[in-house]
């Protein structure tokens, strides 16, 4: 027993040395040991042995970096995810200043590994990595904390089953599904606890980005086409009998379409259903504290769908406020604009966001911010319908 533990330290010793070296190493090593009279068993041998097998790898990953699709994901099928991590490209690598989680890590050498191209990292959300592939694809890899050691909140086998949900509700509500972010899975990886989906490409990123980087808020028809889209994409989901739960700012992203007379215009698409649920299935709150409604808690139908419709009024107010970075206690702000009315509030707030503007053009951002105020009532019987606020941005927008 002494003698095998001894055997197992010594090869576990060598493993890690020749784990650390390049083709080169191993070659130079080989040469040196070719004509050597080694016997068959010994502590020699195996070291030998090891060192062709990892000279083999290193030449299977050389290979691999000239390939594409299927043949690279077949030469490294078996290469050991840390030495893939040591050579794979630079552009597959983690992405500098960006504080990954330790499973969220390395997700760039992994697609690669895969076949994929990989071009730059877009971001991360709770459970996934998105990455731009260079032919123009974004790539989504959810990673399973649960088999990485990690707590579970949710894993890859979460991520398939709401994509699978929401392609069923693309196909099944065509007309306002353009207004939720597909995401298809195409790759279950069990043993490496990720699965890998292909998903639209925002141009603009999240809507957290888009605030910060586009002086867009003077600009009432473009904030009133953005309510619109948000809306609809809410109504495709709730009128497939899902709630969102976790309507935020970086969980709505921003396109560009094309229109027919080759014009652009910005579009918003909802996305990340991680914590999306069945209305009637309550038991998933997950929105962020500055968007969740005063009466989250409650479990019925009517107050699961209000919670969404609550978070999305308060985003509303955060896309007519000078505010880049939706920093804004909005629970608040929602109050306060129903205390004071929408008058009082656009004088305290939104004057100077809007010095220029003529008196129509203010009459118009008064009546959204009435709709807000319905959005926003403290109580979800209270609280205006997806229709009816559809209705009321529609009239909003043929009055420009």
């Amino acid at each position: 027993m002494a003698k095998s533990l001894k055997t197992f330290v010594r090869e576990s010793a060598i493993k890690k040395e020749v784990a650390t070296w390049k083709i080169e190493d191993c070659k130079e090593y080989l040469d040196k040991h070719k004509d050597d009279n080694v016997k068959p068993n010994s502590l020699m041998a195996k070291k030998l042995n090891i060192v062709k097998k990892h000279q083999e790898i290193l030449k299977n990953i050389e290979s691999a970096k000239k390939k594409k699709g299927d043949q690279r994901e077949k030469l490294l099928e078996d290469v050991p995810f840390d030495l893939l991590i040591k050579n794979a490209p630079p552009e597959a690598q983690d992405p500098q200043n960006k504080k990954l989680r330790n499973y969220q890590k390395n997700t760039g050498v992994y697609l690669w590994s895969l076949g994929y191209d990989v071009d730059e990292f877009i971001g991360a959300g709770c459970s996934a990595v998105v990455w731009k592939c260079k032919d123009g694809k974004a790539m989504r890899v959810a990673c399973d904390k649960k088999l990485l050691g990690f707590i579970k909140i949710s894993n890859s086998a979460s991520e398939i089953k709401d994509s699978n949900e929401i392609e069923a509700i693309l196909q099944n509500n065509p007309k306002n599904s353009k207004y939720l972010f597909s995401t298809k899975h195409i790759k279950d990886v069990r043993k490496s606890g990720k699965a890998v989906f292909e998903t639209e490409l925002a141009k603009h990123g999240d809507l957290q980005k888009f605030q910060g980087d586009n002086s867009y808020k003077k600009n009432i028809e473009r904030i009133l086409q953005m309510a619109s889209d948000a809306l609809k994409g809410l109504k495709a989901l709730h009128d497939s009998g899902y709630s969102h739960n976790d309507i935020k700012p970086d969980n709505i992203l921003v396109g560009e379409k094309t229109k027919k007379d080759g014009t652009t215009r910005i579009n918003l698409k909802i996305a990340d259903f991680g914590a999306m649920t069945k209305i009637n299935n309550t038991y998933k709150i997950f929105t962020n504290k500055k968007f969740h409604a005063p009466d989250f808690y409650k479990v019925n139908e009517e107050a699961v769908a209000g919670r969404d419709i609550y978070s999305l009024g308060c985003i509303f107010i955060g896309l007519l406020m000078d505010d880049q970075t939706f920093s804004n206690n909005y629970q608040k702000l929602a109050k306060e604009l129903g205390l004071i009315g929408s008058e009082k509030f656009f004088d305290k707030y939104l004057s100077s966001v809007y010095s220029d503007i003529n008196d129509k053009e203010k009459n118009i951002i008064i009546f959204f911010l009435n709709l807000i105020i319905l959005m926003t009532k403290p109580s979800y019987k209270n609280r205006i319908s997806i229709n009816d606020a559809l209705f009321s941005v529609k009239t909003l927008k043929s009055k420009i």
